[in-house]
């Protein structure tokens, strides 16, 4: 297989999509990835050092309406990291990015800290095999305590940031499912323009092959 791809093609089990989850420390970032995965939530700061992966298996449509198995690949990055992250080679193929913000903060701070990200993320981290943005997505988490202080004003101000703007919830699960399938297919739209000779082989459904942990390459 060309090490150079973005994404794995393998012909008996799909595709595997690397997505990077930035933020600051304390916005909730594990606590969403934890929720989307296993419909998990724990009280408390959960601190990650480095970073932590995790993996998750979902179902999209191509445009003939073929069901895709896409197996996400979710690269949780210390909040603490971000002066030395992007020169990482965990950074390497990534293929999507979730950016993560805590509404419980004035908008000042909240719109500093997702341009100190996303900033980084434009300038030095591209779609493999291409030199445009990676596609990329906002969470506005903790919306069932602090809803309201994600004003319409800053809202706007970062529509033109993202390719889309969720408001979600680590404890409810609100906007996380909704998002992440909105992300998926971006990247596999994004994968198909550039790749146009993709073929139906490798367009599976889940009754048609137990996905084991040795089927997927994501590196």
């Amino acid at each position: 297989m060309d090490n150079n791809k973005s994404i794995c093609e393998e012909s008996n089990n799909g595709f595997c999509f690397k997505i990077l989850v930035l933020g600051c420390a304390a916005v909730g970032k594990t606590c969403c990835i934890r929720k989307y995965c296993y419909n998990q939530f724990t009280h408390g700061y959960q601190f990650t050092t480095g970073h932590d992966v995790t993996h998750k298996v979902i179902y999209i449509k191509d445009k003939d309406q073929q069901q895709i198995t896409c197996r996400l690949m979710l690269v949780d990055i210390a909040g603490q990291e971000r002066s030395s992250i992007i020169t990482r080679p965990l950074y390497n193929n990534a293929q999507g990015c979730i950016i993560v913000c805590d509404l419980d903060s004035t908008d000042m701070e909240i719109t500093k800290d997702i341009m100190l990200w996303k900033n980084q993320i434009d300038e030095k981290v591209v779609f493999p095999g291409t030199v445009d943005k990676l596609p990329c997505i906002l969470w506005a988490n903790k919306i069932d305590i602090a809803g309201e202080n994600f004003s319409e004003a800053m809202q706007k101000n970062l529509e033109s940031k993202f390719d889309k703007i969720f408001r979600t919830s680590a404890k409810t699960g609100e906007g996380l499912s909704e998002s992440m399938e909105h992300l998926t297919n971006l990247i596999f739209q994004k994968y198909t323009q550039i790749n146009p000779q993709l073929s139906k082989h490798n367009i599976i459904k889940p009754e048609d092959s137990k996905i084991t942990k040795k089927s997927w390459c994501c590196w």
